[in-house]
């Protein structure tokens, strides 16, 4: 344990487990509280910067709808067909790949389609938001500068850039669901989210609804990025491995349907081995280097 400054700020550092559950475990003394950076790009509205009382209500209006069976089917269909032409068009390439840079493009598209993949957009628009989303992830770890020349001042632009896109997604969904009336159907995560209610039969806002598929979108892409990366490089470096985990999903296929033309949500709670490969990449190659809280009195710990 010891004292730094990250982000312009005097930090402590807690790096044993028996340590970090104190912190992470007292609620009283200890709350979550982000880099200035992060909240700001993160928005006053995202699970990231609303009340404890208010995160809670929150995960419990959109954790069933967006989980729930139904909901998982939808994802698996577009992550399936996004997947396989991001695959094909790898093959047909004639020079090496550069392999963060590749899947990161992949997850974005990917996550993209989970979550509004149900409008159509432009390829253009979509080179446009991956280079949003480069600069916000920038400016997330970088001092809370707000001037020309700097990431954060950048990151801003993008972060407005990138909501301004979101907005006209959604004003299209609005209007689109207006129109079809009751033959109106959810087909990605923004749709479900326009469809929640809460106990006093309110939706959520424009706002809410940008604000956390923005930090959805910026939470999703890095992380499903560099795992995949790793879950790559390590299943190269243990060839055993990769035939084990490739060997079970071949007697998936076997077992399935002549009539079935995709992967279904049953096959994939199959794939047990597959599920530890992931796992141990998971332990061995996580990207979260800390969790932030923020002391609301003075505290002694371990002396």
């Amino acid at each position: 344990m010891y004292k730094t400054h990250i982000f312009g700020k005097p930090t402590i550092i807690v790096c044993k487990p028996e340590l970090c559950r104190q912190v992470l475990t007292d609620e009283a003394k200890f709350i979550p509280g982000y880099p200035t950076t992060m909240k700001t790009l993160f928005g006053k509205k995202s699970l990231h910067a609303v009340t404890k009382e208010e995160h809670r209500k929150l995960r419990r209006l959109i954790t069933t709808p967006i989980s729930s069976h139904a909901a998982l089917e939808m994802y698996i269909d577009h992550i399936e067909r996004t997947v396989i032409s991001g695959l094909e068009e790898w093959s047909s390439m004639e020079k090496p790949l550069e392999l963060l840079t590749t899947i990161k493009q992949l997850t974005f598209k990917v996550i993209w389609n989970i979550f509004m993949g149900s409008t159509p957009i432009k390829s253009t628009s979509i080179r446009e938001m991956e280079t949003f989303n480069d600069d916000i992830v920038l400016g997330f770890f970088t001092m809370p500068i707000n001037f020309p020349g700097f990431s954060f001042h950048k990151a801003l632009l993008a972060r407005k850039g990138l909501h301004e896109i979101l907005q006209s997604i959604l004003d299209e969904k609005r209007m689109v669901k207006k129109s079809k009336g009751e033959n109106w159907e959810a087909k990605d995560m923004m749709d479900l989210l326009m469809e929640v209610r809460d106990e006093d039969g309110e939706g959520f806002d424009d706002e809410t609804i940008t604000e956390m598929i923005f930090s959805m979108l910026f939470g999703g892409q890095e992380t499903s990025a560099f795992t995949s990366m790793w879950a790559v490089l390590f299943l190269t470096d243990n060839p055993h491995i990769f035939q084990k985990a490739k060997e079970e999903q071949e007697d998936i296929i076997k077992r399935r349907a002549s009539t079935q033309t995709g992967v279904s949500l049953s096959e994939i709670k199959q794939m047990k081995f597959l599920s530890q490969v992931i796992d141990e990449t998971l332990g061995l190659s996580s990207i979260a280097f800390a969790t932030f809280r923020e002391a609301t009195v003075d505290a002694e710990i371990n002396g």
